[in-house]
């Protein structure tokens, strides 16, 4: 039977944020950009104990990665599955089709970091509880309607996959029940769930991938590869593993793992009250050893 690890090891990230965001015709669409001011993200990892971590230099239980490149970070808002990710091509105010994301351009409308895993048995990591990405507050930061642009965390989603292995991203929805009302522009953290997740496979809109969530405040979807809501209330079962490590003999296995944050603009909150928002990342592992393998 599979045994879970507890112990932690932790990993922070800094990066300056400013956000470049489409503003939504519906839940699915974009309309145009706007630019927005210098902001903070945050990031914590902990993962388990057989499993060592590192951000490209030594292995540590506790790490640190600054971001330290010419101003902002800035995100601009695309769709897709985070390993791939697509524009919009605007006609009219609305989107007749999509242009694919050139990872070899100069880019900077998404956050992408990796991290190396190192394990000495044979596990599977997957993502655990306390996951997070919350908003920095939501007393400040206001919006002319006197609601905080943090909300954002609304439309932020998260992938991330094993390089080693060419692997389909996972992806990650963490605010699922935020709801936003573009009637009253008012926003609520405990709304309902958007009936149906949506993102681009190509440069066709109608290639839409369509994920379902049958209205549950947590869930996954797609063979464990699509989540929403908040991770310590989905089954480990349910979830597909980030990466699986499988030392050869006496050598310790290593991968490397990349962690891609953008805003998806086919969700409702990608709305421009809340350009300039501010959040934080907290990711946590587990790993979980395999069949055969010792605690």
């Amino acid at each position: 039977m599979a045994k879970k690890n507890s112990s932690l090891i932790s990993l922070t990230v800094k990066l300056a944020v400013s956000f470049l965001l489409l503003i939504g015709v519906t839940t699915a669409w974009f309309i145009f950009t706007h630019e927005a001011d210098v902001d903070t993200l945050d990031m914590d990892v902990a993962k388990a104990t057989s499993v060592s971590v590192s951000s490209g230099g030594e292995w540590s239980q506790k790490l640190e990665i600054t971001h330290e490149g010419e101003g902002a970070v800035r995100i601009t808002e695309y769709s897709g599955n985070g390993k791939q990710l697509f524009g919009p091509v605007v006609n009219n105010k609305q989107v007749v089709s999509f242009y694919t994301v050139d990872e070899t351009a100069a880019n900077d409308g998404y956050i992408d970091f990796t991290m190396q895993f190192k394990a000495d048995g044979p596990v599977d990591i997957y993502l655990d509880e306390g996951c997070a990405l919350v908003p920095e507050s939501l007393d400040a930061n206001l919006n002319t309607n006197g609601v905080s642009k943090n909300y954002i965390v609304g439309a932020v989603r998260l992938a991330m996959w094993c390089v080693d292995d060419d692997a389909d991203p996972l992806i990650w929805v963490p605010n699922a029940s935020f709801e936003y009302n573009p009637t009253t522009k008012k926003i609520t953290q405990t709304g309902n769930v958007e009936s149906e997740y949506q993102y681009a496979t190509d440069t066709t809109v109608e290639n839409i991938h369509t994920v379902t969530t049958n209205d549950a405040a947590n869930g996954t979807a797609d063979d464990g590869m699509f989540l929403w809501g908040d991770i310590g209330k989905i089954s480990i079962s349910d979830m597909a593993p980030v990466m699986s490590l499988d030392p050869a003999g006496n050598v310790e296995a290593i991968k490397t793992l990349n962690v891609r944050v953008w805003v998806e603009g086919t969700d409702r909150e990608a709305v421009k009250d809340f350009i300039g928002g501010r959040f934080k990342i907290q990711l946590n592992f587990t790993a979980v050893t395999k069949e055969g393998g010792e605690a």
